[in-house]
This record gives structure tokens, C-alpha cells and sequence, in this order.
């Protein structure tokens, strides 16, 4: 499992605040923007996140709360995508490679096969 994020903030604030909120030894990777230099929807982005996770992206499931960023970017390169609907933020009335949502991330397992 990995974390990829459109920063303008150091990776090393980030990270950081990863091990501060006891989330980093659930990461195997992490990919910011700001180190990177693109950011979500860059196809790069996406690819270099597969080759971290070691799949290919068909084998790979990307869940954000942003449609442009975080579904329009994994599906370009063959990659599910799961919006993480977030409370009070606007989404574009057509979503055409929307497939799948959830409300809570407690719903991931009815969408994921572990």
C-alpha cells in the first residue's frame, strides 16, 4: 500500500507527520509531488507509484477524493479507481470513468479482495 499526494510542502514534513500519526508502517511507499515533480493526473505519477507497489497498474486500485486527480489520472494508464466521496466538496455532474464510490473508507473491503 502506498500514498501518493500533489504537495507543495518538503516530502520531509510530510513523512514527518507520517510517523507522528503512526501511519508510516502501513506504507510501503510514499510518492509527493513536490519530490517527484508532476503531479496527479500526470500519467508519471501513477506509473512510478505501480513499479514502487511492484504490480501492474491493471492489478492495482487507487482510492482519492478527487475526480480529476484521483480517478481521471489511474484510469488513463489501466488502473481502478475508487472515489472517496468527502462532505461539502463539489464533483463535476458527469463523471464518466467513475465505476465506483464510497462514503467511508470502512467500505473499501466490499470493493477490494485482499
Amino acid at each position: 500500500m502506498g500514498l501518493v499526494s500533489n504537495t507543495v510542502f518538503p516530502e520531509r514534513a510530510h513523512k514527518g507527520e507520517l510517523r507522528r500519526f503512526g501511519i508510516a508502517p502501513y506504507l510501503n511507499f510514499t510518492i509527493f509531488s513536490s519530490s517527484f515533480g508532476f503531479r496527479k493526473p500526470h500519467p508519471d505519477i501513477f506509473y512510478h507509484a505501480v513499479n514502487l507497489a511492484g504490480f501492474a497498474p491493471c492489478e492495482c486500485v487507487y482510492v482519492g477524493d478527487r475526480y480529476a486527480e484521483d480517478i481521471s489520472g489511474p484510469r488513463r494508464i489501466g488502473m481502478e479507481a475508487i472515489l472517496r466521496r468527502k462532505s461539502g466538496r463539489e464533483y463535476p455532474a458527469a463523471m464518466p470513468d467513475l465505476d465506483r464510490q464510497i462514503a467511508s473508507l470502512s467500505e473499501l473491503a466490499d470493493h477490494i479482495a485482499l
